[in-house]
């Protein structure tokens, strides 16, 4: 197999820099019981599912707690372990959305993982990813449409086969593009129900809170704690679970009979519960049956009374310790790492470098994390985890609950938890440690820090040891930069446990806090925003590694721009208020990142600052351009509020072309952005057919997007020309046969004014393009339409038979074959025969239905006087030579221009000389 090239490299590195890696995430989750989930396979529902031949949607749903995750795992356990018949094998993804991680509660995604996920699995679709990376550059993720798109080409791909798809707690993704997704999953379903229509095999298994399922399929299994089958498996837990604590505890058969008995008559059927439970218990030094009555009789039979007295039991002198925890917890944006919890615990602002910090800091966090908040959280590989989302609801909603006296001490208010977090670590990054340059070659990688777990040695040995005479530094010399940044990266988390989380999230964290944060840290964002300086710019370049890995970072990001890529109104407003003024440039670029990033709000103030939003910044963008690149409508709406005439180019924003001469309107068409090309088209002065430099108009884009209502919405509007050609002389009709994009075919063919049958500038149609590229459904289509000539040939005399022998699409040349026959055997400009073809390519299938037409002459020769058998020999195609002695009156000894027959043109083929002499024997 080979290895993935560079490009394919960074296309799966993209897919990856906004994504949580899932298979760490379900190695995180708890051991599922042996014995347990297993009534799932005998469940009616989803044996159905397994067995689909067309995408369908299975939906299981549970209240919190019921083990919908654990079931989740199981699945993938089971459809993962190789042992299914071959008829129930398939290729399985997965993801977990997860509400307390920025990267697994979005629709996007969920999308790119799986994408990510298929390509692992079967290599040879990455070719999907790099066509959309070759279309559309590093951005291409950024839109849901081209995920989607994507993932269906992937999933459509015949060597594949079925696809499994398994997403749990779907209920924790973010609305908007929950929504779109789940939308996206019915239209497929729909389409694959509907005759004609060829989509793929994909068997998607949700699992999510009653609330939601139902609004998608009537395949809807409810996990129902009153099943017996559930009863079962609590039962086995509580068993299992008891068994290792009387093991450990030694304690006597009667209280090891009343704690199980207690347990199972106590749960409510509740996993999550009884789990919270057992944590009590396994770690209790008494082991009496009295002493198992006391743990479980103070305990209530509900989760949210339980989570209540779980805090009434922290003592006093950890509250204020353990609010902080939990406020961390709750609002970081992925799961911490003990490191990193003992250092935001520990920093303050009158820390001055990490030494104080680590003189602060706790020496064994576990302990202390476990022995403060005890089961309300589990630590899996050093990360710090709520033991279950219900936990973060509920601190939620203790905010509001006033009448609790735990509302004060440990309600957690979203906006408060990021301030702190926000504070933490933009003291951390202020440290002296960051003042001088992080990246600096001079740096040595093996310099620790005060707050690293390396062990640094500072034993001096023989100068023989320290110095090479030889070594001239060749590996940092030729070093790529893109390699060296990320070594460069890996380094600095190693020397400084804080320093990733905060150069990553502060900016988000600090967005997030709003209007609560004081001026103290406003003056403190102000100094860590200025990119001239070191401590600066090396969070920035650590930021921009993983954030914007397509993009070298900027040197030349001052505090108002940084605020303007984030999204920091306050930070602006703040530096205005300040007297400092925007020179034209720093405005220039902090419009247009902030364009880019889609602040609005921002946006609307640099413009009523009299920032210009139309000098070109990056590969001559405007603040335009990028905002309808990356799909900002509000952004967009803003822009086009007045008509935006650029005098110095003497057009108006709405039509400004980037790079390539593409508008606006022709961005957001190929990326399928419906809204903003919406927008654009209702601008009073915008210009809906302007042509790049390829001329190609928005029109064209829209075709290459492969988007249906894109296509539809420029059409209608009136003012774009369907008969426009590019510059090969192609209209939009032969693009979209040429990609087989049958609904966009239909629609186009629908269009009086389309011309079917127009050739472009090397005679070829749509019809031609449709054949040569295999798309049997639209060439058929094409040809019942009786608008296409099926005898016409390009400049160089091929038909469209003639293309497809040579794609070697066997399927649309014996469907051609039963159509029409005529020109079956026709040579081109240079003497060659669609069975000619056929041979060049290594097409034994496609010269196998030729010959079975009875049509051809099998002896014909070309202009050189060689026959099909002496290609064929010639090439060493064994297969096509043993189809061709069986025709009757093949010649065998037939002499080309040179006096050469087909045994001599095989000399290097030895199986196919010794084929054509025992035939001459």
């Amino acid at each position: 197999m080979r290895a993935l090239n560079d490009v394919e490299r960074k296309c799966m590195a993209l897919l990856t820099q906004n994504t949580q890696n899932v298979a760490e995430y379900k190695s995180s989750l708890p051991s599922r019981v042996e014995g347990t989930c297993q009534w799932i396979l005998s469940n009616s529902q989803y044996r159905d599912w397994s067995l689909q031949n067309e995408t369908c949607l299975l939906w299981i749903s549970g209240y919190p707690g019921s083990g919908k995750t654990i079931l989740s795992a199981y699945l993938l356990e089971y459809l993962s372990a190789g042992e299914l018949s071959p008829g129930l094998r398939t290729t399985l993804c997965y993801f977990f959305c997860d509400e307390k991680i920025d990267t697994q509660r979005d629709g996007k995604a969920i999308l790119r993982s799986i994408i990510h996920q298929l390509p692992v699995r079967r290599r040879l679709l990455i070719k999907y990813v790099k066509t959309a990376y070759d279309f559309h550059g590093p951005q291409f993720d950024r839109s849901f449409n081209e995920l989607w798109r994507i993932f269906v080409a992937m999933a459509g791909d015949k060597r594949i086969g079925p696809i499994s798809v398994i997403i749990d707690a779907i209920d924790e993704c973010e609305e908007r593009t929950r929504e779109r997704f789940l939308r996206s999953i019915v239209e497929l379903i729909d389409r694959s129900r509907s005759t004609g229509s060829s989509t793929p095999c994909i068997r998607f298994l949700i699992t999510s809170r009653p609330f939601l399922g139902r609004v998608y399929t009537t395949n809807y299994l409810q996990i129902d704690q009153s099943q017996s089958h559930i009863e079962q498996d609590l039962r086995l837990v509580i068993q299992t679970k008891v068994d290792g604590i009387a093991k450990r505890t030694q304690c006597k058969p009667a209280a090891r009979a009343y704690l199980e008995n207690a347990l199972y008559s106590k749960a409510d059927r509740t996993f999550l519960w009884v789990m919270l439970v057992l944590h009590l218990l396994e770690r209790s030094l008494l082991a009496s049956q009295r002493d198992f009555m006391r743990i479980i009789d103070e305990l209530p039979n509900n989760l949210t009374t339980t989570y209540e007295r779980f805090l009434q039991g922290i003592s006093t002198e950890y509250q204020t310790l353990a609010t902080r925890l939990l406020h961390f917890l709750v609002g970081s944006s992925r799961p911490l790492t003990l490191d990193e919890m003992r250092i935001l615990i520990a920093v303050q602002d009158h820390h001055r470098n990490v030494a104080e910090v680590e003189e602060d800091a706790q020496p064994n966090m576990r302990k202390t994390i476990e022995g403060v908040l005890g089961p309300l959280v589990r630590v899996w590989d050093s990360r710090i985890y709520l033991v279950h989302q219900s936990l973060k609801e509920f601190l939620h909603g203790l905010l509001t609950r006033t009448e609790s006296p735990l509302s004060a001490t440990y309600g957690i208010d979203p906006s408060k938890a990021n301030l702190l977090l926000a504070k933490a670590c933009v003291s951390y990054l202020l440290l002296e440690d960051f003042k001088d340059d992080l990246f600096s070659k001079d740096r040595s990688d093996t310099t620790g820090s005060p707050d690293s777990t390396l062990t640094i040695h500072d034993d001096v040995g023989s100068i023989e040891q320290t110095w090479d005479p030889f070594d001239l530094g060749e590996d940092n010399l030729f070093k790529d930069s893109e390699e060296s940044e990320a070594e460069a990266c890996v380094s600095i988390t190693t020397q400084y446990l804080l320093f990733g989380y905060a150069a990553r999230h502060w900016a988000e964290h600090f967005l997030s806090a709003g209007s609560i944060s004081p001026p103290e840290l406003q003056e403190s964002v102000n100094l860590l925003s200025n990119g001239s300086s070191s401590i600066g710019l090396n969070w920035l370049r650590f930021y921009w590694h993983y954030a914007e890995m397509h993009m070298s970072c900027p040197r030349d990001f001052s505090s108002v721009v940084t605020a303007s890529y984030f999204g920091h109104l306050s930070s602006l407003k703040f530096l205005l208020r300040k007297g400092i003024s925007i020179e034209s440039d720093i405005g220039a670029y902090s419009v247009y990142w902030a364009s880019r990033m889609g602040h609005r709000d921002v946006v609307d103030l640099l413009l009523r600052e009299e920032i210009s939003p139309d000098k070109r910044i990056v590969d001559g963008q405007n603040a335009l351009i990028a905002a309808v690149q990356f799909n900002r409508l509000d952004v967009v709406k803003r822009l086009l509020k007045d008509e935006g005439f650029i005098f110095e180019r003497n057009e108006y924003r709405v039509n400004h072309a980037a790079m390539g001469g593409r508008t606006p309107l022709s961005i957001a068409a190929c990326n399928g952005f419906v809204d903003v090309a919406r927008q654009l088209l209702q601008h009073s002065q915008i210009q809906p057919d302007i042509a790049d430099i390829g001329h190609w108009t928005p029109l064209f884009w829209s075709v290459a997007g492969k988007n249906l209502d894109m296509v539809r919405l420029l059409i209608t509007d009136g003012r774009v020309s369907v008969i426009h050609a590019d510059r090969s002389g192609r209209n939009t009709l032969s693009w979209a046969a040429s990609a087989g994009e049958l609904e966009l075919v239909r629609y186009l063919m629908s269009l009086k004014d389309v011309r079917a049958d127009e050739p472009d500038h090397k005679g070829r149609s749509a019809l031609s393009w449709a054949a040569g590229n295999g798309h049997m459904e639209t060439v058929a289509f094409l040809l019942r339409s009786g608008r296409v000539d099926q005898s016409r040939k390009d400049r160089d005399g091929r038909s469209a038979l003639s293309w497809a022998c040579a794609g070697g699409h066997h399927k649309v040349v014996k469907y051609w074959i039963q159509h029409d026959s005529h020109g079956i055997d026709e040579e081109d400009v240079d003497g060659w025969t669609p069975l000619a073809w056929a041979l060049l390519n290594n097409a034994p299938q496609t010269v196998q239905i030729l010959l079975d037409s009875g049509l051809l002459d099998v002896n014909k020769k070309d202009r050189s006087g060689r026959s099909a058998l002496s290609f064929a020999a010639g090439y060493g195609y064994l297969d096509i030579v043993e189809i061709l002695l069986k025709i009757k009156g093949i010649d065998v000894e037939g002499k080309d221009n040179e006096g050469r027959t087909p045994l001599s043109r095989a000399t290097r083929h030895p199986e196919i000389v010794k084929k054509l002499q025992g035939l001459k024997q």
